[in-house]
């Protein structure tokens, strides 16, 4: 079954996206990013059937899960999105806290929207000390997206395939 946001693209209806999560989503330091790419996708405010399509970036630097359950409403809901992008994780993992609790509550709170999500895991990063947590998070993503019938995006094992020291020179 093909979800609606997808039906939406392809019939060329209204659209409204909404890309949540920490720096990998926020990226205010790095352009173009992913989401750039995404509205230039896009490319215009309307599509040629006069139906309007938004991608709106809520991502925020340095937060964790927490931060968008509290503020679901302001960073998520007011959008009234037909599919949210999430992408959290990662800061959690600097303090050392298990992320996967949190980031179930917002799949489920995403979900009660009737809302659909595209879960696009955490990267692989070259740093040893994070390499279990990482892999553990990925799982987690791949386990709730199924659990929820989100769409899985597995970047960490696309970014297993080359040689992160190219990639991460800091």
């Amino acid at each position: 079954m093909q979800s609606r946001y997808l039906e939406k693209f392809e019939k060329e209806e209204e659209l409204v996206v909404v890309c949540a999560g920490d720096s990998t989503t926020s990226q205010e330091w790095c352009h173009p990013n992913w989401v750039d790419w995404l509205n230039f996708v896009f490319q215009h405010d309307v599509w040629p059937s006069g139906s309007y399509r938004k991608v709106n970036n809520s991502g925020e630097d340095g937060k964790e899960a927490e931060f968008f359950l509290e503020n679901y409403e302001g960073r998520i809901g007011m959008y009234n999105p037909d599919v949210v992008i999430l992408s959290l994780g990662l800061n959690d993992l600097v303090v050392e806290d298990d992320p996967m609790p949190d980031i179930r509550k917002l799949f489920q709170r995403i979900t009660d929207d009737e809302v659909e999500i595209i879960a696009w895991s955490p990267y692989k990063l070259n740093n040893p000390k994070y390499e279990g947590m990482l892999t553990k998070l990925n799982d987690g993503y791949r386990q709730l997206s199924q659990e929820f019938g989100a769409t899985y995006v597995d970047v960490y094992s696309e970014f297993e395939r080359y040689d992160l020291d190219q990639l991460f020179t800091f």
